[in-house]
């Protein structure tokens, strides 16, 4: 989106520091894009034009498009709509990526979420985390559901298999709402497409957790808990759980991203901590003066005792739209671009054939 403010397109900065950095860009999009007016040719070697919008043998053709081309790695927008894609793009070319498979299965809810499920080690039934996959709304009623249903615990949520932010998310706290919820999801073709998935509301704070593995090891974590309102793009801070809360942090979510199958990329996270030793309050804010001038809902210590490290560890679980693949966010005007990384020098002509 352009602002009339800033006088800049929203991802316009993302160019500017690649193309500061020496970074050499192939950018595939709709011929209309921003980024095909020669006002904007400086930020990139190329542009292509590319229907994005029809994702029938999109990865081939993306393919088809830079066959021939000295390039070296894909980068995909900032949304999630293109990972697998160019991932399976990448496979084609012979560029290095994480297999595509795995991108997929970190992508759909119910998959995920079931891998994830197996290797919680916690016995108690209380902390269970129960899913359910509907094909359809129309499922709902079904036997197999229908008895799977019966022995879920309220509050649930209620999720599109395969969706990007919280579109169509829902808490729903008994049947009549649960019904009113999918069936709203059920009026989506495309949200719903892929599934509606019902499981365990999941209380406590929510954080974020960014990753960067290589090669299964974690060279760099950045946590941080969000608002009350969960705004996390707008009011965001530095973690202010226990120490041995980030290391359960760490530890934990490190190791859903190695289940799922990864080694080398960069992640963002989303997850609650349950059995924490904190909660959310009300917290005075004042002003340069130390004079209250208003307050807040923010983290705050449940008991002071609680700040000292627990016989028992606390839970942790990625909430459904975890494992969101943190990609270098080049361009978020839907439906594209796409953006080919030609290198910092001279990278071979990569052959097109499987």
């Amino acid at each position: 989106m352009y602002d009339v403010h800033g006088k800049t397109y929203g991802s316009q900065g993302f160019f500017e520091a690649a193309h500061a950095l020496g970074v050499s860009l192939i950018v595939l999009g709709e011929p209309d894009h921003w980024l095909a007016s020669e006002t904007y040719s400086h930020l990139h070697k190329e542009f292509i034009a590319l229907d994005l919008s029809q994702h029938t043998n999109l990865p081939n053709r993306i393919a088809a498009a830079v066959c021939g081309r000295a390039i070296d790695g894909i980068i995909v927008t900032f949304t999630d709509e293109y990972v697998v894609t160019t991932a399976e793009a990448a496979e084609i070319l012979g560029l290095r990526t994480e297999p595509a498979l795995v991108m997929w299965q970190a992508h759909h809810k119910h998959e995920m979420r079931q891998l994830l499920l197996s290797l919680l080690d916690d016995d108690n039934a209380n902390n269970k985390v129960q899913a359910v996959r509907l094909h359809s709304a129309a499922y709902l009623d079904h036997p197999p559901p229908a008895n799977q249903l019966a022995a879920l615990q309220y509050p649930l949520g209620v999720n599109p298999c395969r969706g990007q932010f919280s579109i169509g998310v829902k808490k729903v706290s008994n049947e009549a709402s649960l019904r009113q919820a999918v069936a709203i999801l059920g009026e989506d073709n495309q949200l719903a497409e892929q599934g509606i998935m019902l499981e365990t509301y999941i209380s406590g704070p929510e954080l974020d957790a960014n990753f960067v593995l290589l090669d299964r090891a974690v060279l760099f974590l950045r946590s941080a808990t969000l608002a009350a309102n969960f705004a996390e793009t707008l009011q965001i801070s530095n973690t202010r759980f226990p120490l041995w809360e980030f290391e359960a942090i760490r530890e934990k979510l490190s190791q859903s991203l190695r289940a799922l199958g990864f080694r080398s990329w960069v992640f963002h996270v989303d997850a609650r901590m349950r059995k924490t030793a904190l909660r959310y309050g009300l917290v005075d804010v004042r002003d340069g003066d130390g004079e209250v001038g208003g307050s807040i809902i923010d983290l705050i210590a449940a008991r002071e005792s609680e700040l000292t490290r627990p016989r028992h560890p606390p839970l942790l679980s990625m909430t459904p739209s975890s494992s969101r693949l943190m990609s270098v966010p080049l361009a978020q005007e839907a439906p594209g671009p796409l953006c080919i990384r030609t290198g910092w020098t001279s990278a071979p002509t990569r052959s097109c054939a499987r």
